[in-house]
């Protein structure tokens, strides 16, 4: 699945270690212009994910391909939207 927006914010990249191996995330978010909930909290998930957003600043239109995930939990479902590819926008003009 594919979205495409607005880098609006980056969120602070998050480093952790579960047994003996270490992890990185970052949490960023787009806006897609729609009416209702327009923006959406995309996940970066590992250090080779995470670089894939450096090059990008706010304001920049880009297009990110997405996992949506749910898990069952204790008689809940939590959710999460893992981002695996970005590419900025490019407008074609018209002549």
């Amino acid at each position: 699945m594919k979205v495409k927006g607005t880098l609006v914010k980056k969120l602070q990249i998050v480093k952790g270690k579960k047994g003996n191996k270490n992890w990185i995330k970052q949490e960023f978010l787009i806006n897609t212009g729609n009416e209702y909930t327009p923006e959406i909290c995309i996940q970066l998930f590992g250090q080779d994910k995470v670089d894939l957003l450096k090059p990008f600043e706010a304001g920049q239109e880009i297009e990110v391909s997405i996992n949506v995930h749910s898990k069952h939990y204790r008689g809940r479902y939590y959710h999460s939207v893992d981002g695996w590819k970005i590419e900025e926008v490019e407008y074609k003009t018209t002549n």
